[in-house]
C-alpha cells in the first residue's frame, strides 16, 4: 500500500492490462469501440436524420425534400465511414461536407445582404432561424475537422 498517492498496489494490478505492454488503463474507444471524433461523427449522423425528418414534417416542398435527401446521403456517409473505418468514404464525406459547407456559407451571407439591405424588422423566427443556420454552421465545421483527424487516422 502506498500512503503518498493513496492508492494500492493491488488495484493498480487488477487493471486490465493493454497491448503494449504499458500499465495505463485502456481507452474507453479500445479496439472495437468508438473514439470521440467518431462517436461524435455517429451522434451527428442522428442529428442530422432527425433534423431532416422534422424540417420535412413542417415544410413539405420540393427543396425540403431534396435538403433532407442530402442530409440523409451525409449521415449514411458519415456513420458507414465510421462503422468500416473506411478513408475513400471519409474521403467522399469530407468533399460533401466542403460543398454543404460552401452552400450554407453562401445561404448565410445572402440572409445578411437581404436583411441590410431590405431593412427588414427583426422577427422571432427570424432571429430562431438565424440562431439555428449559424449553431448548424458551427456543427458543419466541428464535423469537417472529425473527419479530417479520422481521414489521417484510417
Amino acid at each position: 500500500y502506498s500512503s503518498s498517492t493513496g492508492t494500492s498496489f493491488i488495484a493498480m494490478s487488477d487493471r486490465s492490462a493493454s497491448d503494449d505492454g504499458s500499465d495505463r488503463e485502456p481507452a474507453k474507444g479500445g479496439k472495437g469501440g468508438l473514439s470521440c471524433h467518431e462517436l461524435f461523427l455517429v451522434i451527428v449522423g442522428i442529428l442530422l436524420l432527425a433534423f431532416g425528418g422534422v424540417r420535412l414534417f413542417f415544410n413539405f416542398d420540393y427543396a425540403t425534400v431534396a435538403h433532407t435527401v442530402g442530409l440523409a446521403i451525409l449521415a449514411f456517409l458519415l456513420i458507414f465511414g465510421v462503422c468500416t473505418k473506411s478513408s475513400m468514404c471519409m474521403l467522399i464525406a469530407m468533399i460533401f461536407l466542403i460543398i454543404s459547407l460552401i452552400l450554407q456559407t453562401v445561404f448565410l451571407a445572402y440572409f445578411a445582404i437581404e436583411f441590410i439591405g431590405l431593412k427588414k424588422e427583426l422577427t422571432t423566427r427570424t432571429i430562431a432561424s438565424l440562431v439555428f443556420d449559424i449553431i448548424c454552421y458551427v456543427f458543419y465545421i466541428l464535423v469537417c475537422i472529425s473527419t479530417v483527424v479520422l481521414r489521417k487516422q484510417y
